[in-house]
């Protein structure tokens, strides 16, 4: 029993001294500021997904035309065939 009191604290006393303070940055001083323009920047890049976007039209190719693309199948050789054309 007498060990135990000994011992215990020892143990962890080991864990209280073996953290470290957080590392703290220095604060960055920036000479100039950028303003974004998100809602703009976002729509800018929606319109044009919509409007030239082919995301649709590869995914209905890949899902009826090749269908399942497991490794090591006929259906995955056929999707790297047609990734390699288009």
């Amino acid at each position: 029993m007498k060990k135990a009191f000994i011992i215990i604290p020892l143990f962890l006393g080991g864990f209280l001294f073996s953290q470290k303070k957080p590392f703290k940055r220095p604060a960055k001083k920036t000479s100039t500021t950028v303003k974004l323009n998100y809602p703009e920047e976002f729509k800018k890049i929606s319109d044009e997904i919509m409007t030239n976007g082919t995301a649709y039209e590869n995914l209905g190719q890949l899902t009826k035309g090749i269908g399942p693309r497991f490794s090591g199948t006929p259906g995955y050789m056929k999707a790297v065939d047609w990734a390699e054309k288009n």
